[in-house]
């Protein structure tokens, strides 16, 4: 689950998760898009997607948990995406509080990525503005309003049992210029990272090069462009 950061790797990473121990049983379930919120129903130009929370991605997961053996393993990345939208971080965390727990009575594991923004040290005020503009034109959010939820949303998580979630940290250092995305040249690690995480149970190794992260980057801006913003082709299976 996420928003414009797992939509470019999302090939790239399903393609990593696959390679590995491909005869073993995987589906998997989907929810993302730029600017995609957990909380709020938010989106890129003319396009806008349901909140992840209500989209029916748990209800499915717990359908096909019921209905089969196979262990649930959860990715939850891209969350800053609702402060924008002027939901506060008691309120964002209150949601993933409930999706989490949800996941947790079905026995998953839990990977989370903390906001990798770092607004009191990365991004000053005037940036800010120039990149909520840029990607949330209708916000009116402040550099202020937003250092705080992001400060209280991270140290929350950080004070999760370990038993209850697991972070995937320090993924901030492969972000870009605008501090919101990861590079290019670097996302590759970044997926290698986190289905690293997402297999620790096996004894899988997992890299994910320069060349698949092109292609993923490619791959989710024609459905962005042919099912998202032009309608032509339907949802695919598994995608919320």
């Amino acid at each position: 689950m996420g928003a414009s950061n797992l939509a470019r790797g999302q090939y790239a990473l399903i393609r990593a998760l696959k390679k590995n121990n491909s005869s073993a049983r995987k589906e998997f379930l989907v929810a993302l898009g730029p600017g995609r919120g957990y909380c709020a129903r938010g989106g890129f130009l003319n396009v806008r997607y349901s909140p992840i929370h209500d989209c029916g991605i748990l209800s499915a997961t717990e359908e096909k948990a019921r209905a089969s053996n196979l262990q649930t393993v959860a990715l939850l990345m891209d969350i800053g995406n609702d402060i924008m939208y002027g939901f506060s971080g008691e309120e964002i965390l209150t949601r993933l509080d409930t999706m989490i727990d949800r996941l947790n009575i079905l026995g998953a594991r839990i990977w989370v990525t903390p906001i990798p923004v770092d607004l009191e040290n990365d991004v000053g005020e005037r940036t800010f503005n120039i990149l909520r503009n840029l990607f949330f034109p209708n916000s009116s959010i402040t550099h202020e309003h937003a250092r705080r939820a992001v400060s209280f949303i991270n140290n929350e998580l950080a004070n999760q049992s370990p038993d209850r979630i697991s972070l995937i940290p320090d993924l901030n250092k492969y972000c870009g210029m605008d501090k919101i995305h990861y590079h290019l040249w670097k996302s590759n690690r970044v997926w290698t990272k986190i289905a690293e995480c997402l297999l620790a149970d096996t004894e899988a190794r997992v890299k994910v090069s320069k060349i698949d992260s092109g292609i993923s980057l490619g791959y989710n801006l024609y459905q962005l462009c042919f099912r998202d913003i032009l309608g032509i082709k339907g949802n695919a299976p598994g995608l919320f």
